[in-house]
């Protein structure tokens, strides 16, 4: 009976094709722990069978992958820092430039509001200017008209320098015969003390020093006739015996005089003198003779001297 199961289970068995594939066999999962020793096994490493030297390596391995595991944790960590901080500074730079900006356009503001204020103040000055100069001007010819005015009140003087002085008191007719007497010797001139209206010492007694002698005549001609000859009484060899006859200037008309003769005296011109009151100067030989009636004139045909010096005595002659 056994038999006969047997056949009949090996009849109803069904023989597979020959030509059908046979099944992939299952793949046996490596455990996750068991990477590490595959991975130490490909290298080489056998736990059983480590030497000293292989340890190294496993170590050194171990300690690089370590390494650069932390390196880039770092890395990271550092990066997300940084750009932290970037963008913490980014604001901060944001913030302060819209700072900068407001306050440059508010010093825009302040600038124009200023700009114009100076272009007000500019105008005004020079309008004050311009009235200060028509002032100055319109001054300079008034002082030049009173001065003029001035002058005409010295028509018939003469003013003599060096004239010898009595020791003590104002001899004034003792003076009166010396300047006649000097007239008629050196001018020969006839003159009479009938001729002369006033005659005094100018400024106060000094010792050392020889006023001058104002003297004033009834006429003009007379006047005119001396200053005329007035270069025959400073014929003397020596300078300190001469008399020299001048007119009688204004005070501004003195100090004009004196500025022209430093020019004479510094070679900027060639002669500076008075007449009948007026102040002339040459330049040159072949110029002609320029009246002057102010400093700002002077100063315009050539410039004054640095240096300061003490107004000259008028002991000299006037030239022509």
């Amino acid at each position: 009976m056994v038999k006969t199961k047997k056949t009949q289970q090996d009849k109803t068995k069904v023989p597979e094709p020959s030509n059908s594939k046979a099944k992939p066999k299952p793949v046996k999962e490596t455990p996750a722990h068991a990477d590490k020793d595959t991975k130490w096994s490909d290298a080489g490493f056998n736990e059983s069978e480590l030497t000293l030297s292989q340890l190294k390596n496993m170590i050194t391995t171990l300690a690089t992958e370590v390494y650069d595991n932390k390196k880039e944790e770092l890395k990271a960590e550092v990066d997300e820092d940084v750009e932290a901080r970037l963008y913490d500074q980014s604001n901060d730079v944001e913030e302060t430039v819209d700072e900068l900006k407001n306050e440059v356009e508010s010093l825009k503001e302040e600038n124009k509001s200023l700009k114009e204020e100076y272009l007000k103040l500019k105008r005004r000055t020079e309008r004050l200017e311009f009235e200060v100069s028509n002032k100055d001007k319109k001054i300079r010819e008034l002082k030049i008209h009173a001065d003029a005015v001035e002058q005409q009140l010295y028509d018939k003087d003469l003013q003599l320098v060096g004239v010898p002085e009595i020791p003590s008191g104002d001899d004034v007719e003792s003076d009166l015969k010396t300047v006649i007497k000097l007239v008629q010797d050196k001018m020969n001139i006839n003159i009479k003390p009938t001729d002369v209206e006033n005659i005094h010492r100018q400024g106060k007694r000094k010792s050392d020093k020889t006023r001058d002698i104002v003297i004033r005549f009834r006429k003009t001609a007379m006047r005119n006739q001396i200053f005329t000859n007035r270069k025959k009484t400073a014929t003397h060899s020596d300078p300190k015996r001469n008399i020299y006859v001048n007119d009688k200037l204004t005070e501004y008309r003195r100090d004009l005089l004196y500025a022209a003769r430093q020019l004479v005296k510094h070679k900027k011109i060639m002669a500076a003198w008075s007449q009948q009151g007026n102040i002339l100067i040459r330049k040159t030989e072949e110029d002609s003779v320029i009246h002057v009636t102010c400093h700002d004139q002077l100063a315009e045909l050539t410039q004054e001297p640095d240096e300061t010096e003490e107004p000259m005595e008028d002991t000299d002659i006037d030239s022509d």
